[in-house]
Parts: C-alpha cells; structure tokens; sequence
C-alpha cells in the first residue's frame, strides 16, 4: 500500500543528493488532511540541474476508500528546454497500479514493450525516474535506446 509520508522521505532524501547539482523551485509535498489517513497529496517541483537540464514534475494521488488513483508526469528537457523524454500515466489519474509510458522523441513505449527490455511501467515513480534522468546527465545510454 502506497504511503505518502514514507515515498516523500525516499524522495527527499534523493533530492537532497542532487544539492551541489540542481535547484529545485515549486511546491513541497502537499498532503491533506494534515492529520489522520490522507486522501490527496500534489507534488509539482521543476527541478533545474546547473548543466541545463530542466526536470518537471507532477504527481498527484488521490484516494477514496480504498482507491488509490495518481495522475503522474516527469517531463525532462535540455539546456535549450527541447524534449529529451516524458514519463506519464494519461490526462486524469488512473488506479495506481495501471501502467505510464514513455515518450522519447517520435517513439512511445507502453507497458510490455519489448523494447523495455523487461522494465515495467507499473507503479513508476520519482526514484525510478530520478535513474534515468541521471543517465541522460552522465551520456549514458538509455535502456529503451539500446
């Protein structure tokens, strides 16, 4: 079961590797209720890398009952704000565990792609994302360009 408070911490900690590296502006977790089980959190940072890499984000999760729902997307551009990759779930949120899929130029990779490579698109979030955009600043390759 998703818990907010304890992802956040994850990501917190991983933003926090990337001080020397990047700035991040926008909003901070924003979890409501406050207090007692959370129906909602948005999440909506631009982080921006001091070599020009420009990362947007948004997550949203909402749940009702036992529903858990998230509308998600991690959009990384150059130094010239081109598009370098998308990660994203569709335009309203879907249950947590539907697939994202990947845009990288004129391609598009849905979950079982087996240009993958066996990666599953289930339950992406900002660590998994946070790899990638890593290789991408390091000239790695990719593992859906390979």
């Amino acid at each position: 079961m998703f818990d907010p408070h304890q992802y956040f911490e994850q990501v917190s900690r991983k933003i926090k590797d990337w001080d020397r590296i990047a700035t991040v502006n926008g909003n901070a977790f924003e979890i409501s209720p406050v207090s007692g089980p959370w129906n909602q959190v948005l999440w909506r940072p631009t982080i921006e890398f001091h070599c020009g890499y420009i990362l947007c984000i948004l997550e949203l999760h909402t749940r009702d009952k036992h529903n858990h729902r998230r509308k998600v997307k991690y959009h990384l551009m150059d130094s010239n704000k081109k598009f370098v990759f998308r990660v994203d779930n569709h335009d309203h949120p879907i249950p947590f565990s539907e697939p994202c899929h990947i845009e990288d130029g004129d391609e598009r990779y849905e979950e079982n792609d087996g240009r993958l490579g066996g990666i599953t698109l289930r339950e992406i979030g900002f660590l998994e994302v946070a790899k990638w955009v890593e290789m991408v600043m390091e000239g790695t390759t990719l593992p859906w360009r390979v």
